[in-house]
């Protein structure tokens, strides 16, 4: 199930296509669970951004349905992101292991690590939740791809390519207003930025076939930044754990080393972040749109 389009067919089909065969896809996984609950859930909401990625591409031609759509996507979305965020704490505490390797800090992260799997493993046995949010998730997805065949976009030539082309911009404007932002230090900005860095990920991958070999390299980069800043906000979200739950770390001297540990390393994070962020969505990239625009209508 590649995810990308066919722009030699008309762009409403192809919209709709694209998005039902993720939305069919994602509540499939959450109700077979082939790989196990975490792996459905982490693929599942894979295949729910790029719907949502999809949907902002051609925003500017369907904008209440966009509209309407990303808002009910977002809510499954964050109904699963909960659920995810269990796992995520221990790969984090993990990351920061292989990240600062000294003898200290690995000693530290190995028995946060374990605790936070306990912690995980506990939820799970103790409580129903899941599986209704699974089932209700599942159910949700379904509805939304049935949805996409609401869908309408422009169907003369000119007019899609100006679609997509102005999908593409926007998506970089974002980028950018997020970026500048981010010179506060606001863990928002980031937050948007990292959004920003999937979508133009995402969105690259739809129109790969326009112009391969750029949009290759725009893949790499923006999949490698999204990574990073990925890093950086699961950092936030074990730092609010660790503030909020006493029984994670064993006394005030443990707390303290591990608080550093993440300020640490989040700082430096951001600090990457903001220079790879100035190369994706750089002062040349705002000329894509008249390339796109020019390469769809050429083909």
């Amino acid at each position: 199930m590649k995810y990308s389009l066919d722009l030699d067919a008309p762009l409403e089909g192809e919209v709709r296509r694209v998005a039902s065969a993720r939305l069919d896809a994602a509540a499939r996984l959450l109700s077979t669970q082939p790989r196990g609950l975490d792996e459905a859930i982490h693929d599942a909401r894979r295949h729910i951004k790029q719907c949502r990625s999809l949907y902002r591409l051609v925003a500017t031609g369907a904008k209440a349905f966009q509209t309407t759509e990303n808002a009910r996507l977002g809510d499954v979305g964050r109904r699963l992101s909960a659920m995810r965020d269990a796992k995520a704490l221990v790969e984090v505490a993990n990351y920061l292991k292989r990240e600062i390797p000294t003898k200290a800090n690995g000693l530290l992260m190995d028995r946060l690590a374990r605790r936070l799997e306990h912690r995980k493993l506990a939820a799970t046995k103790a409580s129903d939740a899941a599986t209704d949010t699974i089932a209700s998730a599942a159910t949700d997805l379904r509805e939304a791809a049935m949805h996409a065949q609401a869908l309408h976009l422009p169907h003369a030539r000119r007019k899609a390519a100006a679609c997509l082309a102005r999908g593409w911009d926007r998506t970089g404007n974002k980028a950018r207003d997020a970026l500048e932002a981010t010179g506060q230090g606001h863990d928002e900005a980031f937050h948007d930025l990292r959004k920003r860095s999937q979508d133009r990920w995402m969105q690259a991958g739809l129109l790969q076939v326009l112009w391969p070999t750029a949009m290759r390299s725009i893949q790499r980069q923006a999949k490698y930044l999204s990574d990073l800043l990925g890093h950086a906000q699961d950092l936030a979200v074990l730092l609010e754990t660790v503030s909020e739950t006493a029984d994670l770390v064993g006394d005030t001297v443990e707390s303290e080393a591990v608080r550093e540990m993440i300020a640490s390393q989040r700082g430096h994070l951001h600090k990457q972040c903001r220079q790879l962020a100035a190369d994706v969505f750089g002062k040349s990239r705002p000329r894509d749109r008249a390339m796109i625009e020019r390469l769809l209508l050429d083909r």
